[in-house]
């Protein structure tokens, strides 16, 4: 390649991660999650046209084999929307795959982390800046002016949320937390400056009980992979973290005063879970409140599909075909929730709202084999830079269910890449060539 392909290339891939939290771009499509990164992908394929497909043949055959599940199920349901819909997200994961692998073929390894550095760095300050402005904006808003500025990336805007550049501010937290994990990949050690203590409190404040909870399961999982990675923080940290426990301990009134009433009636729900963990109470607590009830029981319903279609499952995007039934049968009070008869009367997409939910009830025993292979994966890797990154990936494989994910999947490959020990000159074995 050319010097001028090369910066090209590394331009683009820049220009990959930038875009990554820009995950509600507001193109005129119904999904929610319209990720701005598949932009700069494109350009990448028009400018990298290749007859190879940097897809591992391995990987072909799985998702063929998914494809050909979710046939036989959508046959035996009676309808195909699912399987065309599975399809065609099978279809942008390749892309998504192959369009990646590009840049970690082409690019040299130590290239790819300096642009990553760059990006990441970059990314971080521009999440501080419109958190702060998103915060800001909730006490001064000259004729609307923040909303419009805010509604630019994001398919919804509420000023009473911090949602960075995400469509909700769960999905913001998610980001945040990617980035400031996928730095510590890159950088090999974990550094505590303005930009990262501004985001502690953004996210603090930032309206989203249930960012809360996936930050919480984050840290929990952190610990159970590498307590040591704590521990050194801990170590390095200690006097700067003891300060801060007491400022927030502090100012707690204060900042539980700037949270919106919604969220300090969501946090208080939380307190409500933490004080007395039992299924009646959640059972309770799900009876009036929509949200609660899809975050917690749609995967328990998931969990409840796989039991009953242990084998074949029901097919990639079909779990919507079954969700009533148990809802009808187990939680008939969630018929008064209007995603719920969104369901019901339109048979509108629903999920388990957890990706091990998911797999297990849409592909049984073969989704099942795919998450435990992919357990064995991470576990493998987890030195102890990798285990924040790790960390992310398993909470949200519990705690969000989208396949086609673009975080999850950058992930996963840029953790394959950093902890490969094979020759770099065999790096493009296993691609399957295609005409």
């Amino acid at each position: 390649m050319s010097l001028s392909k090369d910066k090209l290339l590394g331009f683009l891939f820049q220009f990959t991660v930038i875009t990554l939290p820009v995950d509600s771009f507001p193109w005129p499509i119904s999904f929610v999650y319209r990720p701005l990164t598949i932009l700069p992908l494109v350009l990448t394929l028009l400018f990298f046209q290749s007859s190879k497909l940097f897809v591992k043949p391995k990987q072909i055959i799985i998702f063929c084999l998914l494809i050909v599940l979710s046939l036989v199920n959508s046959y035996l349901i009676g309808s195909y929307s699912g399987f065309i819909k599975f399809s065609i997200e099978v279809l942008l994961i390749i892309f998504f795959i192959h369009s990646i692998n590009i840049f970690l073929i082409h690019i040299d390894r130590e290239k790819v982390l300096t642009l990553l550095r760059k990006s990441i760095n970059i990314t971080l300050t521009v999440f501080a800046i419109i958190g702060s402005i998103q915060l800001f904006a909730r006490f001064f808003n000259p004729n609307g002016v923040f909303d419009v500025l805010m509604s630019i990336f994001t398919h919804r805007f509420d000023l009473s949320r911090i949602q960075f550049l995400s469509g909700e501010p769960s999905m913001g937290i998610r980001m945040v937390i990617f980035f400031v994990s996928l730095q510590v990949l890159v950088n090999k050690e974990f550094s505590i400056d303005l930009v990262k203590i501004t985001l502690f409190f953004l996210i603090l404040l930032s309206g989203s009980t249930f960012g809360l909870v996936f930050t919480f399961i984050y840290l929990l999982l952190l610990i159970f992979i590498r307590k040591n990675f704590l521990i050194t923080l801990v170590k390095k940290y200690f006097f700067r973290a003891v300060i801060l426990i007491l400022l927030i301990s502090s100012t707690f009134p204060f900042l539980y005063g700037l949270l919106p009433v919604y969220a300090q009636n969501k946090m208080n729900i939380l307190g409500d879970v933490i004080s007395n963990v039992s299924f009646n109470n959640l059972l309770s607590i799900a009876s009036l409140d929509g949200s609660f009830f899809l975050r917690v029981f749609n995967p328990i319903i998931g969990f409840r599909v796989f039991y009953e279609n242990f084998l074949l499952g029901v097919g990639g995007e079909n779990f919507q075909y079954y969700y009533i039934k148990y809802i009808t049968e187990f939680y008939s009070f969630a018929l008064n929730y209007p995603s719920v008869m969104d369901v019901k009367n339109n048979l509108s997409s629903i999920t388990p709202k957890s990706l091990v939910a998911r797999l297990l009830a849409e592909f049984g025993v073969i989704g099942l084999f795919l998450m435990l292979s992919f357990l064995k994966r991470m576990f493998h890797l987890r030195n102890i830079y990798s285990a924040p990154l790790i960390a992310y990936i398993l909470a949200l494989a519990l705690n969000y269910d989208s396949y086609i994910y673009l975080p999850l999947i950058f992930s996963y490959l840029i953790l394959n890449h950093l902890n490969e020990t094979r020759n770099p000159s065999s790096k493009t074995q296993n691609i399957l060539i295609t005409n």
